[in-house]
């Protein structure tokens, strides 16, 4: 039997990448998705997230991104979690283990994975991804 996050992996794979609008769609209550655009920077992570409600899937439709990853057993929190909005921050460590994204590839993060998308060290670029959301429980 195919987990949820599964699923909504192989939802993501059946999309027409040639034609996603922009935005937020959702599948059903226990998944959406949302496609992104963006420019990202060669800075390193501020600060990195984790969820509790939701499990994040990040698919890379264009562009390359990095993104920063750390278990959040042992990291200081920089913002208490905000319930509403399914969010809190951390403060990043130099340890972290870095996923380098390019079209057609993706990473699962679940609530113990604190997370800073958004990186590019080589320089600037442009970015067209799709966030999937998955319900935990």
């Amino acid at each position: 039997m195919m987990s949820r996050a599964d699923e909504a992996i192989e939802y993501i794979k059946s999309l027409d990448i040639g034609r996603l609008g922009r935005g937020r769609f959702d599948v059903d209550d226990d998944f959406y998705y949302s496609v992104l655009e963006y420019d990202i920077s060669a800075t390193g992570p501020e600060k990195l997230e984790s969820h509790r409600k939701w499990i994040d899937i990040q698919w890379i439709v264009e562009g390359t991104e990095e993104i920063d990853c750390a278990n959040i057993s042992g990291l200081e929190i920089l913002e208490k979690y905000d319930e509403e909005r399914d969010i809190m921050f951390w403060k990043p460590r130099e340890d972290m283990m870095r996923a380098v994204l390019s079209p057609g590839s993706y990473v699962v993060l679940y609530p113990e994975d604190a997370h800073a998308p958004g990186i590019n060290r080589t320089g600037s670029g442009h970015i067209v991804k799709i966030v999937g959301k998955v319900r935990i429980g």
